[in-house]
């Protein structure tokens, strides 16, 4: 082999090291989140159809009895995430107002929306429900405990909550029973004396929807925000595999140069 094919194939494999390192480094940052625009969750194939939940990192009111008040809150929260707002889903709260029952207006009604599909959490490994019957026979598969950044959400602080739940509890506005209908739903109308049922992603038995109703709708809790069905896309050839591939044809141009007199442009 010549100096100056020694010194091509040399650069090939820094640049190889290079790009690898890079991919290592968006992998790290982006851990929180399941890269769902590259391959399928657990558990699924390509072509599968599927939905992501996620508790809000921010918090609101339940003040509002406008459905569309926190449907627009749990769309803005998505889009906070690179990933999820990539995908260009809809995204839902998981909650009732005197105008929508919770699982209609998350298409996840078993009567009128039928089987449903898997729904999972944003690090793509947990599934929450096998589809829209499993959502609402009064347990989850798991709770509903990151965000949509891939973190766990802040816990529930503060001497003047602490009634509502144990501190440091991540309480949720749900407005909804186990079955996904009204229970003591989000909004202060009409009744002038009211009350708001909120849940705990700590839990997967009923608690996650239903933990307890406080007249203290002012308060600032988190939602669940649910996104529309997506379709699980085929996993990609690994970087690493990539570069093995052209560090094996570098192994085979050296084969064909093995005498100094190789032309290393051919």
């Amino acid at each position: 082999m010549t100096i100056f094919h020694r010194f091509r194939v040399t650069k090939l494999v820094r640049g190889i090291a290079a790009l690898s390192a890079l991919h290592g480094a968006a992998t790290a940052f982006c851990q929180g989140v399941f890269p769902f625009h590259e391959r399928p969750p657990a558990g699924l194939n390509a072509g599968d159809r599927y939905r992501i939940v996620f508790v809000t990192d921010s918090v609101r009111t339940a003040t509002s009895d406008d459905i569309n008040d926190y449907n627009r809150f749990a769309q803005s929260e998505a889009e906070e995430s690179s990933i999820l707002s990539g995908l260009n889903l809809e995204w839902r709260v998981i909650g009732t107002t005197y105008q929508i029952n919770a699982k209609d207006n998350t298409g996840t009604n078993p009567v009128d929306n039928g089987a449903g599909v898997p729904i999972y959490l944003v690090d793509g490994s947990t599934r929450v429900a096998d589809g829209n019957a499993d959502m609402w026979d009064g347990a989850l598969q798991a709770g509903i405990n990151l965000t949509q950044q891939g973190r766990l959400p802040p816990g529930f602080q503060g001497s003047q909550w602490v009634s509502l739940g144990d501190e440091g509890e991540p309480l949720v506005w749900t407005g909804t029973n186990p079955g996904g209908e009204n229970d003591l739903r989000l909004g202060i109308e009409p009744e002038p004396f009211f009350a708001v049922t909120y849940g705990s992603g700590e839990y997967a038995d009923s608690r996650w929807i239903e933990r307890h109703g406080t007249p203290a709708a002012e308060l600032e809790l988190p939602i669940y925000s649910l996104s529309s069905e997506m379709v699980a896309v085929p996993e990609p050839a690994g970087l690493l595999g990539f570069g093995f591939g052209i560090l094996a044809m570098g192994a085979m141009v050296r084969r064909r140069c093995g005498g100094t007199g190789c032309d290393p442009e051919r």
